[in-house]
């Protein structure tokens, strides 16, 4: 039930909802290991992915790529053009409050905080308030999150489990995720909160 006395409340997973950090691991890996540069993995771990890469591999390449300094500031973007003006949008508007939630973990240079600011300041702009939390359930539960997006099957139950109102964000490795909203585009997404809220409004004046 939203709360229509308040902002409604969102929260962003930033790797594979915003940014495209997949591609950015699989340049790491092909670099480091000559693997393939395929277009889309079916499996969130990428030592499972079919890609040539054991465990031990993958685990050096994320020492590799966590070694870059402010690494996370130069992924780049999946979200559209017309995804970035709706957020834009909605980030102007006082009934919306947007958090980026992120597990992300620390790189030589600016926090993880400063560089998730910076790179959503780049793409976006500002109005998006960063929370680098693993416990996603415990942060959205703190910041009481009315609609939460992420990719990752491994945070999508937790937050399921968590009774978090989640929905996911489609990918071609989280396509064994059951019982759960599937966005097959941050816009989706957006659109289906104006929407309710719009809806929610509209029953409390009448």
């Amino acid at each position: 039930m939203l709360k229509v006395h308040r902002p409604i409340r969102i929260m962003l997973d930033m790797d594979g909802v915003l940014s495209d950090f997949t591609k950015f691991y699989l340049t790491a890996a092909h670099k480091k290991y000559g693997t393939p540069l395929v277009p889309v993995v079916t499996h969130w771990n990428y030592s499972e992915a079919g890609i040539g890469l054991s465990h031990e591999m993958s685990m050096e390449v994320w020492k590799t790529i966590l070694g870059i300094e402010n690494m996370w500031e130069s992924l780049k973007p999946i979200i559209t053009e017309e995804e970035k003006e709706i957020l834009r949008d909605m980030i102007q508007d006082p009934q919306y409050e947007f958090y980026a939630v992120t597990a992300r973990p620390q790189t030589p240079g600016r926090s993880v905080m400063l560089q998730c600011y910076h790179w959503l300041e780049q793409y976006i702009g500002k109005g998006i308030s960063v929370v680098p939390r693993r416990d996603k359930v415990k942060a959205c539960k703190g910041l009481d999150i009315d609609y939460a997006i992420d990719d990752s099957p491994v945070f999508v139950k937790e937050l399921m489990e968590g009774e978090v109102n989640v929905y996911l964000r489609d990918q071609p490795y989280n396509q064994e995720v059951e019982g759960v909203p599937r966005m097959y585009s941050l816009k989706t997404f957006l659109e289906l909160i104006q929407e309710e809220s719009k809806l929610a409004l509209e029953q409390e004046i009448e």
